[in-house]
């Protein structure tokens, strides 16, 4: 989801990117990538996972809404945008570390593999949190 047309030209070169290095898909799965403007985001059709390119609070939440709608995830590589709801993001320091909002997940009730938990750093917006394992491969947010 881009906010300007350098924004649109910056995912195009990442699109040609992945193109290049899955050319048949990332694991035997079709990447389909559509871009769409924060002004027409409301009129797309569902998506699996929403990247939110820079914009402002209010587009940020538009598009969050979106996406827990449509029970997708959503990506943002501003840390900042775990609090309006995005669900995960990166910290880059010595490693590259993903970035967890587990309130955000347990809002659109996803399921993940625990392992994820090892290598990630969690971010809370407001709650507290337990987590029920279901089994050695996934788990919840309660």
């Amino acid at each position: 989801v881009y906010d300007n047309k350098q924004q649109k030209n910056d995912a195009l070169a990442l699109k040609r990117s992945l193109d290049v290095k899955y050319p048949n898909g990332f694991q035997n799965y079709k990447i389909t990538i559509e871009f769409i403007a924060y002004k027409n985001i409301a009129f797309a059709k569902r998506h699996t996972l929403y990247y939110l390119l820079p914009s402002s609070k209010t587009q940020i939440k538009k598009a969050v809404e979106i996406a827990h709608n449509d029970k997708a995830l959503s990506f943002s590589y501003r840390n900042e945008d775990l609090s309006y709801g995005v669900m995960f993001s990166i910290k880059i320091s010595n490693k590259v570390k993903p970035i967890i909002n587990v309130d955000a997940l347990k809002a659109a009730d996803v399921t993940m593999r625990p392992v994820l938990l090892k290598v990630a750093e969690i971010y809370f917006q407001t709650s507290l949190l337990k987590v029920i394992f279901n089994d050695k491969h996934s788990f919840n947010f309660v």
